[in-house]
């Protein structure tokens, strides 16, 4: 379990094909994974960073840069 106080800057990576991710949170929070995200076709990544970058501004979300693993 990891604790990630409200404001603290944070990024998480998986490296594991048999992980499974159970997340916590604020309604606001919720409202924006249900917002940016969409059930799996197969796994695909990265993720749909137009689409995420498009509504973080409307649940005061800020990315900071890439994704760990993705250098930059």
């Amino acid at each position: 379990m990891v604790h990630v106080p409200a404001g603290a800057v944070h990024a998480f990576q998986v490296d594991s094909d048999t992980a499974r991710w159970i997340d916590l949170t604020t309604p606001e929070h919720e409202r924006f994974f249900r917002a940016a995200g969409s059930h799996a076709q197969a796994r695909e990544l990265p993720p749909d960073m137009d689409r995420i970058m498009s509504l973080v501004g409307d649940y005061g979300i800020r990315i900071l840069g890439p994704p760990p693993g993705q250098g930059g």
